[in-house]
């Protein structure tokens, strides 16, 4: 058996391959930005899909968040039953707007409108 010698000055050498290209630092900071952006948003609609469905709690009708009752007083009772007193900030009494006199509205659209002079024919100067 005759060995082929015609490649005798090649043998056991194969040609360099190119260097491998290195993952730079942006390329990690650009997919991990694109991740945590993803996450947030996933996040965030979760939240607002538990809040809808009511997994973290009941939310308030709407009613209720239109009209809060903000000067609630607090009441302390006796352990039987007899109101020993009310803490507020305020106290208030609810009226309708037929027990208001006239010069109290004329008085607020004076301060809130600066034309009201114009158009009231009212003289304020002999209201006071």
């Amino acid at each position: 058996m005759e060995v082929n010698k015609q490649n005798t000055g090649n043998t056991g050498k194969t040609f360099p391959l190119p260097p491998k290209k290195k993952n730079t630092a942006w390329k990690r900071w650009v997919k991990f930005i694109w991740i945590g952006f993803f996450a947030v948003v996933l996040g965030i609609s979760g939240l607002f899909f538990a809040v809808s469905q009511g997994f973290i709690g009941e939310m308030p009708d709407v009613k209720e968040l239109e009209n809060p009752d903000i000067y609630v007083a607090s009441q302390i009772y006796s352990s039987d039953g007899v109101l020993l007193g009310k803490f507020e900030k305020e106290k208030t009494q609810p009226i309708i707007y037929k027990d208001l006199p006239p010069y109290l509205i004329y008085a607020l659209q004076a301060k809130e409108d600066e034309r009201f002079k114009e158009h009231s024919g009212i003289d304020l100067q002999s209201v006071a």
